[in-house]
């Protein structure tokens, strides 16, 4: 399989920009868009997975599948609504960075997805 990449909200703005842009750059098939809500109409990018960035089992079972080589996240909530409620912003904002960051990590470190090493900040 070649090098899979994985856009964890790909729904919004700036996922679904990127999406096209590698898309056009390295193949539709190995580009996965992924989010919570499910694109309609001309909006719909494939291939697609419905999918909670917060659900850790199925982050783990996501991963599984496609074995990805580069995960963005950008899966976010936004000023408007994050301050209505910053206890769920920091939820999605903060712990499911760390999810995505420590699964990432663990499957890398393991060789698991073909890598021998993880990238630390």
């Amino acid at each position: 399989m070649a090098a899979c990449t994985i856009i964890l909200g790909s729904n919004g703005q700036i996922g679904t920009e990127l999406v096209d842009a590698l898309r056009v750059t390295y193949g539709e098939q190995w580009i996965i868009a992924a989010d919570i809500r499910t694109p309609h109409g001309d909006d719909a990018i494939m291939p697609f997975e419905n999918f909670d960035v917060a659900d850790r089992k199925a982050l783990h079972v996501l991963f599984a599948k496609y074995r990805p080589t580069q995960v963005y996240l950008l899966a976010a909530m936004l000023s408007a609504n994050g301050e209505k409620n910053p206890l769920q912003t920091c939820d999605t904002n903060v712990d499911d960075l760390l999810n995505v960051s420590l699964l990432a990590g663990s499957l890398f470190r393991s060789g698991g997805h073909g890598h021998r090493h993880a990238i630390k900040s």
